[in-house]
Order: C-alpha cells, then sequence, then structure tokens
C-alpha cells in the first residue's frame, strides 16, 4: 500500500462499509431494464443475452449483458487492446505512463528496455484480463523474468485481443475507476486492498471477523471468497490486541475484487481538473459515447501528477451500483438516457 493509497484510506475516517444484508447483485442487463422501463422505454429479448430497446416503433439500442450499442467499432477494439487506446490518448497530449509493448518472443528486447527504467516497472497482458497476469512492483531481472512468464499465460484469447505484453513504469498513486457518459462522469470508485481502521474499542481480530461477514453478505464480493484473518496474521498484524483509534491495517495483496480488493465511491470527491481529464479521455478514443476511465492519482481533488491507464467501453458497471463503501451510482440509468440521446429523443 503506498502512501497515497494509505492517505485517503485515513481520510474516509469512521465511514463504514454498506450492509446489503446478503442480497445478490442484479445482472448488468436487469439494471439496464429496469433504467429503460423507468424510461419508459420497451426491451425485447433478441436472442440468449442480447435485447433491443425501442421507444414507440422506433429502435433506441441495445445491449448484450453489460455492452451496449453506445461504443464505435473503433472504441471497441481500443477496449482490447491498451496499446491502442494508450496511443488515442498520447495523440491527444494526455498524461500516460512511459512504456512499450512487445511480442512475448521479444523478451531480449523487453528485458532491454525494463534495464532502462528509472522506476519500478508493471508487466500485464496487452489485452484487459480483470487483473490477471498484472505484476507490479518488479525492480530486478528475476522479477522480471518471472513476471513475463506469468502474464504471457494469462493473456486474453477472445477474438480481437491483443496478444502481446506491455512494461511500464509503475506509477504511485491512488487507482480509480471513472465512468464516463457523454461529457460527464456520472460514477467514480477508487479500488484498494481491504482494509481496517481501527476503532480503538474493539481487538483487530473482532473488527476483522466484522468486515468477513460484511464482505461474504456482499453482492459483488461475496462471490469471491478472501480470508482476511490469515492474511491478517501473516502480515504480523495483533488480532488479538486493541489498536490504537485510527490504525490503519492492510487486509488484502491487491486491489483485485477476486483477491480481497474493495472499492470506495469517490464521485463527490473527485476535483474538477480529475472530471476533466477523465472526459477527455474517454473523447480521445473514436467514437467512445460511454466508458469506464482507468485513472492514478496521487489526490482526487487534483490531476496534477496523474496518469491515464485505459479507457474500455466493454468494462462492467455494477461496482459503481454496489460499492463497498459509500453512494450508489446509477450508471445503467445514465447509459440508457444517453441510447436515447444519441437517437434524438
Amino acid at each position: 500500500m503506498n502512501d497515497h493509497v494509505r492517505a485517503f484510506l485515513q481520510s474516509l475516517g469512521p465511514r463504514r462499509p454498506m450492509n446489503f444484508g446478503g442480497r445478490r447483485a442484479d445482472a448488468p442487463s436487469a439494471l439496464l431494464s429496469r433504467a429503460a422501463r423507468r424510461n419508459k422505454l420497451r426491451v425485447t429479448k433478441a436472442r440468449n443475452n442480447h435485447y433491443v430497446v425501442t421507444g414507440g416503433r422506433r429502435v433506441v439500442g441495445g445491449f448484450a449483458v453489460h455492452v451496449t450499442s453506445l461504443p464505435s467499432s473503433e472504441s471497441v477494439r481500443a477496449s482490447l487492446s491498451m496499446p491502442l487506446a494508450k496511443r488515442y490518448l498520447e495523440l491527444d497530449g494526455l498524461p500516460v505512463p512511459m512504456g512499450a509493448q512487445f511480442l512475448p518472443e521479444d523478451i531480449d528486447e523487453a528485458l532491454s528496455f525494463f534495464d532502462g527504467l528509472s522506476a519500478a516497472a508493471v508487466v500485464k497482458p496487452a489485452s484487459p484480463s480483470r487483473g490477471a497476469g498484472v505484476h507490479t512492483g518488479i525492480t530486478t531481472r528475476e522479477e522480471f523474468l518471472d513476471a513475463w512468464q506469468s502474464a504471457s499465460g494469462r493473456r486474453p484469447t477472445e477474438v480481437g485481443a491483443d496478444t502481446r505484453l506491455m512494461v511500464e513504469e509503475e506509477v504511485r498513486g491512488l487507482d480509480v475507476r471513472a465512468f464516463v457518459v457523454g461529457e460527464k462522469v456520472v460514477a467514480a470508485v477508487a479500488r484498494v486492498p481491504l482494509f481496517c481502521i481501527a476503532d480503538g474499542v474493539r481487538t483487530l481480530g473482532d473488527q476483522i471477523e466484522e468486515l468477513n461477514a460484511l464482505r461474504a453478505a456482499h453482492p459483488l464480493l461475496g462471490k469471491f471468497d478472501h480470508d482476511a484473518e490469515s492474511y491478517a496474521r501473516a502480515a504480523g498484524h495483533p488480532l488479538g490486541r486493541i489498536p490504537s483509534s485510527g490504525d490503519l491495517f492492510q487486509l488484502a495483496p491487491g486491489i483485485n475484487m477476486r483477491t480481497g480488493g474493495v472499492t470506495v465511491d469517490v464521485t463527490d470527491l473527485l476535483g474538477t481538473s480529475v472530471i476533466d481529464l477523465a472526459v477527455a479521455a474517454a473523447w480521445s478514443v473514436p467514437g467512445s459515447k460511454a466508458a469506464g476511465v482507468d485513472l492514478i492519482v496521487p489526490e482526487t481533488s487534483t490531476s496534477a501528477g496523474a496518469k491515464v491507464l485505459h479507457v474500455d467501453v466493454q468494462t462492467g458497471f455494477t461496482t459503481h451500483h454496489y460499492p463497498w463503501i459509500g453512494e450508489r451510482r446509477p450508471v445503467a440509468n445514465a447509459l440508457i438516457e444517453k441510447m436515447r440521446e444519441v437517437r434524438g429523443g
């Protein structure tokens, strides 16, 4: 956990995770269908998970699971290739991490590039992989070679996926995903490891037990097993002691939900310059009318020192409907309203 993440989490103070009481998450198609009906539109199933949205006799749009008809084919290509999306960002003069991409067999060239970096490196598949095969904090050749082998084996294989690997300088900061629809950031979450801020009353073990129960009952996170107590014990945290109020403890290795990551809604915390950067990033990719924009920011209040990691028109939006901490954001409604706007009412 870097200093930027630590400062952000400590700024949350006594804010507690939401208690969904074991409720399961609505499927993206259910969220979109409900939003369409609220907008007095009709949803008809075409086949399997494909749906058509109509208003009167006009087709307004459609969706398949969480992917809507809003993106252009070029923006979909950029979503499947982070180097292509990065090139669009660079052409628009937006800040991105320094890096390069290589075929898996070009390991000698990649290693030479790594040797020339002045900071720790990130090695990852060039297509989004839901965190699989992504390695950070690489500082030695041995770590690089291990990461290269792992990332090579976790490259996505679907049609259109970029089969290369990326090597970038690691940017330290808070990982933020902003969901942009049109010219607005309609939702944003910080992605952080599971954590505990001591209340000064209960033992750390008791607080972790409560967090484990809340996570197991969470609509999205409950699908992924994570033993926070075992992680805390391995990290040497004092489970049987009452820590001082405000002490912060990391309870997961990283931000991936599958390994203990959680989300904090930061929509209302983003400064104007961060919002402008997210919108500009989405608009830098041709035909990107709605997209998740991944950012690294030192602070949520300013874009100073921020970098754009990726623009993905195929990313899911349910994390914004079900955050670990913070307000739920109706992204599905914004997507349906944008469909109607694009079709002229």
